[in-house]
């Protein structure tokens, strides 16, 4: 027997929007963190901390810009695969009309 293909096409398009969005909040929780680090070590914060502390967070930004980026093909891939797959089951439907 067949396995029954289950799908809802609101979800995928949901799905699609959050891994969209999911890069952008962690960018913002990255922000949010350099600005708390600001805050409690000061606006004249230097020295080698300092300069460790800017280079980890120029890292994570380039990786967070990557991840952003691979997120966003895999919400448009999701958001595709569910026109594609309505675009499949229109065209079963009209196979029985």
């Amino acid at each position: 027997m067949a396995e029954q293909i289950r799908y809802e096409f609101g979800s995928i398009d949901e799905t699609g929007a959050l891994l969209i969005n999911a890069a952008a909040q962690c960018k913002a929780a990255v922000a949010e963190l350099g600005v708390k680090m600001r805050q409690t070590c000061g606006e004249d914060w230097q020295g080698g901390a300092s300069e460790m502390y800017a280079t980890a967070q120029t890292k994570c930004n380039t990786l967070l810009d990557e991840f952003a980026e691979k997120e966003r093909q895999s919400g448009c891939a999701t958001q595709q695969a569910g026109t594609d797959m309505l675009g499949i089951d229109n065209r079963c439907a009209g196979l029985f009309g």
